[in-house]
């Protein structure tokens, strides 16, 4: 029993005498690595276990410590791998964060309220919606605003992955933060609303007017953007790809709108 103890703390203190002349040992000790305890405090309740057992083989006992101790060793590297991985997205963040505010900069000096195309953006956010206040049907207002809200929110997530990806970007903006807010917001949702709606109260083809309006958006609307100045588009980006883009979102937008609505009325058909 003794020998068992001895030979346990022999391989205790020669094992983290191997890479360090530290006495990490004492878990009071200031200089204490955070990933590193005192080894004492679980060889001792496995010895304590081990004799209370009666086991009578040292190797079993020397065999269970060498394992503890590379459990140990495997924890340790992956925290530090974690805090590696950590460190080197705050570093990205950081420079995310520079590159935001240089764009706030930009949007102090260029696109602030005294120029004309800070006031083109206001009037494409607040005309349309001025317009959907008098023209939505109020017998239709939830269907018709639920199916807006998709698009708005579909249309939004498109936006912000083609300028986080650098495909395309708003050099003029209402709001640093909200380059596309104009759009996201009100041009887009309101004018597919009205569609929407159009094809509900004249029981017209959803689908044909959708194509019609998404390619009045990609190839003539987008254009007069870039024209002005208003849009920006990147690399191997084209008028089509946006097109592709505006009939994902209307088809997405208007299966979840007849899904929820088929739930809440099963009878009904908004084809």
């Amino acid at each position: 029993m003794y020998m068992s103890y001895f030979l346990s703390r022999i391989f205790q203190r020669w094992f983290f005498r191997i890479n360090t002349k530290q006495d990490y040992t004492n878990v009071t000790s200031p200089d204490l690595h955070p990933f590193q305890f005192d080894t004492g405090l679980f060889i001792r309740p496995l010895l304590f276990c081990e004799l209370r057992s009666n086991a009578n083989s040292h190797e079993v006992i020397i065999r269970k410590i060498f394992w503890g101790y590379t459990k140990c060793i495997i924890n340790k590297n992956k925290e530090e791998q974690l805090l590696d991985r950590l460190h080197e997205f705050d570093n990205i963040l950081y420079g995310r964060k520079e590159n935001t505010d240089s764009l706030i900069n930009y949007w102090v000096d260029y696109s602030n309220p005294l120029t004309w195309q800070f006031w083109i953006l206001i009037a494409i956010l607040l005309v349309p919606l001025i317009i959907l206040y008098f023209k939505i049907d109020r017998s239709k207002v939830f269907l018709i605003g639920f199916f807006g809200y998709n698009v708005h929110v579909f249309f939004t997530f498109i936006d912000l992955y083609g300028i986080n990806r650098g495909y395309w970007h708003y050099p003029y903006q209402v709001i640093p933060a909200l380059p596309s807010i104009s759009l996201d917001t009100a041009l887009v949702p309101v004018a597919f609303m009205l569609i929407y709606q159009l094809t509900l109260n004249h029981q017209k083809n959803y689908y044909i007017y959708a194509i019609i309006m998404a390619a009045i958006f990609a190839f003539i609307l987008k254009p007069i953007l870039v024209n002005i100045g208003l849009f920006r588009m990147y690399g191997s980006i084209n008028y089509f790809h946006l097109f592709i883009g505006y009939i994902f979102v209307l088809l997405i937008s208007k299966c979840i709108t007849w899904i929820f609505h088929k739930l809440y009325n099963p009878n009904f058909s908004a084809e």
